[in-house]
């Protein structure tokens, strides 16, 4: 009867610890190359992408001081992460922007949205993978890829 108890109250003193924080393995600030790739178009250039865990395993990923990585207005991307080497997520809608590069013109506004994505931790590089997309005030939607590989 004493081991049958003893292991009710292991169980409930485990239960009741939760499960590992697997964010902290990702919060920081990644150096490294953001490509996107536009219908048969791709570009790449260096960029620097902060990591903070307001939250157990909530992520936010983001740019670095003034710097914008995803939206103009500097909002970072919600994530979730779900082991130690993965998390996914990245769903939101940016602000809209006048003028933006995937919508030119004068009277042009663009909303970027992020439809989700994964990030994987091998060994010390960061793969983020983002699915998105930007709709112009003329009804126009760009659909658009970006990829981010980088380390601390």
């Amino acid at each position: 009867m004493r081991r049958g108890v003893l292991a009710v109250v292991a169980a409930v003193f485990l239960g009741a610890c939760g499960s590992d924080d697997f964010g902290q393995n990702f919060v920081g600030t990644w150096n490294g190359i953001l490509s996107e790739a536009v219908g048969a178009e791709s570009f790449s250039f260096s960029q620097t992408v902060s990591i903070t865990e307001p939250g157990k395993n909530s992520l936010t990923l983001g740019g670095v001081g003034s710097l914008p990585v995803f939206c103009s207005d500097g909002s970072g991307l919600p994530a979730t992460a779900t082991s130690a080497t993965e998390f996914s997520g990245g769903t939101h809608a940016c602000p809209p922007v006048q003028n933006g590069i995937a919508c030119p013109g004068a009277n042009s506004s663009q909303t970027t949205t992020f439809r989700g994505g994964s990030g994987t931790l091998t060994g010390s590089v960061l793969t983020v993978v983002l699915a998105g997309s930007d709709t112009c005030s003329d009804g126009r939607t760009i659909n658009f890829t970006q990829t981010f590989t980088g380390s601390k």
